[in-house]
């Protein structure tokens, strides 16, 4: 099916542009303030770790998103040649993605939680020394803001997200969880889709960037999102027809007179291509 032999109806292009919104909300919310949470002197001794550079930068984590993103689809896609499963696939993590870094971000600044190497990032050099905590801050305001954005870990929530999109996709196109077949070559191919993200979590502990809680969490944050978002537009894993998308969302082909059925739902005619009916 050629790209350019697609009609798109309306619907699909509101899709991308609410997107597009979503993305800049998220870029808005990586500026702002965290709320100031007072420092008690008892539990000092969990933000007096030194600052160290992030293992996993954040670059060159939306980097590995993308690229594992884009190759996966694209492989499946030279596969079965199915343009409607490769936009539906597309659609989730660019909607999760954005929408997973506002809820984040959100938490972030609203909780406020100073990072491990805090101190170092307000005193500088003599944060091992520093009994005073309400003192100001003589570090870079930038870098001590972000030192106040620890719950939850973006990072594990991001790669969770980024990286739980793919485990999800592709368990759907291996039917790894699908019932009445042993599964233990594609379990074993899934599974390591989760690898990654579990490295990129256990670095920000590593690198004092994180406490073990905001990991927790922001992994399980991540994987919610899109595992909500995903539903949206495929059936469950365990669903016979979980390689297909729910969701015809790629319109039809050129001079089709019915709609091509995916999953358990169809478009009912060329005239309304929002109409959508259980078959």
């Amino acid at each position: 099916m050629s790209f350019l032999s697609i009609h798109f109806p309306r619907w699909v292009w509101s899709e991308v542009c609410f997107r597009i919104f979503i993305f800049v909300i998220f870029l808005i919310t990586e500026e702002l303030s965290p709320y100031h949470r007072v420092i008690q002197p008892e539990e000092a001794w969990l933000y007096r770790f030194p600052n160290k550079v992030s293992i996993v930068p954040s670059q060159l984590l939306w980097l590995i998103l993308v690229i594992a993103t884009l190759t996966v689809i694209a492989v499946v896609f030279a596969y079965n040649n199915d343009l409607n499963l490769a936009i539906c696939a597309i659609g989730v993590p660019t909607l999760a993605l954005p929408l997973n870094g506002i809820i984040t971000n959100i938490i972030k600044v609203t909780v406020g939680r100073p990072r491990p190497d805090y101190l170092e990032r307000c005193y500088g050099p003599e944060y091992l020394t520093i009994t005073e905590y309400t003192r100001p801050c003589i570090g870079a305001a930038t870098l001590v803001l972000d030192g106040r954005k620890s719950f939850p870990s973006g990072h594990s929530s991001m790669s969770f997200c980024g990286f739980g999109f793919l485990f999800l996709y592709i368990a759907a196109q291996l039917k790894t969880f699908s019932t009445g077949r042993g599964h233990t070559p594609s379990f074993i191919l899934t599974l390591i889709t989760l690898l990654a993200p579990t490295l990129v979590a256990i670095s920000r502990f590593d690198d004092y960037h994180h406490h073990y809680q905001d990991i927790i969490v922001g992994s399980l944050l991540g994987f919610c999102v899109v595992y909500a978002i995903y539903r949206q537009y495929f059936p469950s894993l365990g669903d016979p027809t979980c390689d297909k998308p729910d969701v015809p969302f790629s319109g039809y082909e050129q001079g089709a007179g019915e709609a091509r059925l995916y999953g358990r739902r169809t478009l009912s005619s060329l005239e309304n291509p929002n109409c959508i009916k259980t078959v």
